[in-house]
């Protein structure tokens, strides 16, 4: 099983955190925390991204 979540925006880079479920240990989970720069994104998936920062509140802040 796997779970994204959209962190938020920083000078530029957006962040995703990513959950990964072991199969073989059902309650262990393993985190990754994985960015990209704002100019590698398509024009509407940028839109989309701040426009669900906006509908959730404020995006958390990530720390550098």
């Amino acid at each position: 099983m796997h779970q994204s979540e959209y962190i938020g925006e920083k000078d530029g880079k957006f962040y995703l955190r990513r959950k990964s479920m072991s199969l073989l240990h059902k309650r262990k989970w393993n985190e990754e925390i994985w960015y990209t720069e704002a100019e590698e994104l398509e024009p509407s998936l940028l839109k989309q991204l701040r426009k669900e920062a906006k509908t959730f509140g404020k995006p958390k802040s990530v720390a550098k």
